[in-house]
Parts: C-alpha cells; sequence; structure tokens
C-alpha cells in the first residue's frame, strides 16, 4: 500500500464558499493538479460534478499524474462516494490501490 497524504480544509463563509480538490506528489509533496468548485452558487451538486470531472481530468491524463521534479507517478483518483452514478472503471479499480 502506497502512504498518502489528504489535507482538508474548511471555511464556513456560505456567500463565497469555494472548494478545491487537489493532489500532490507522494513523494516530494509537489502540486500536481487542482480544480476548484463555488459552492457557494452550486451547492452539493456543483462539488460533486466539479469532483467528477476533477478525478476523470487527472486520471485521463499521466502527465498531470506524474510529478516534473522528481518523477513520482501518482496513482489514479477516485470520487468521495465511489461505485456510482458516472464512475467508471478505472475510478473503481483505483480503490483497490490505496
Amino acid at each position: 500500500m502506497t502512504p498518502g497524504l489528504s489535507v482538508i480544509f474548511f471555511d464556513i463563509q456560505a456567500a463565497q464558499r469555494w472548494d478545491k480538490f487537489a493532489w500532490y506528489c507522494l513523494s516530494c509533496y509537489r502540486p500536481l493538479f487542482e480544480r476548484e468548485s463555488n459552492t457557494a452558487s452550486g451547492g452539493w451538486d456543483e462539488f460533486l460534478r466539479t469532483e467528477a470531472e476533477a478525478v476523470a481530468a487527472f486520471n485521463a491524463d499521466g502527465g498531470l499524474r506524474r510529478c516534473s521534479d522528481c518523477g513520482t507517478e501518482h496513482p489514479l483518483a477516485y470520487t468521495i462516494y465511489g461505485e456510482g452514478e458516472g464512475e467508471g472503471a478505472a475510478e473503481t479499480a483505483a480503490r483497490l490501490v490505496w
């Protein structure tokens, strides 16, 4: 099993709420990819839509997953709920790696 790093930040200012999905190199912690979601205006549906799009984009491009500093390749990502509507085989298989 590959050790991982998860960081979750919360800022409860509903009128200006943004959530960010970000992946970092598991070896040197360099930022690899991120996507933001304006959940103040779109709510939970916007959060889930943006999360699914971010995971799909990250998984589809090996260049996004490979660290330009140390060359480590990040494993495929998956969504919070998983194995649900819209999750592909790659995301389902990624759950077994983590």
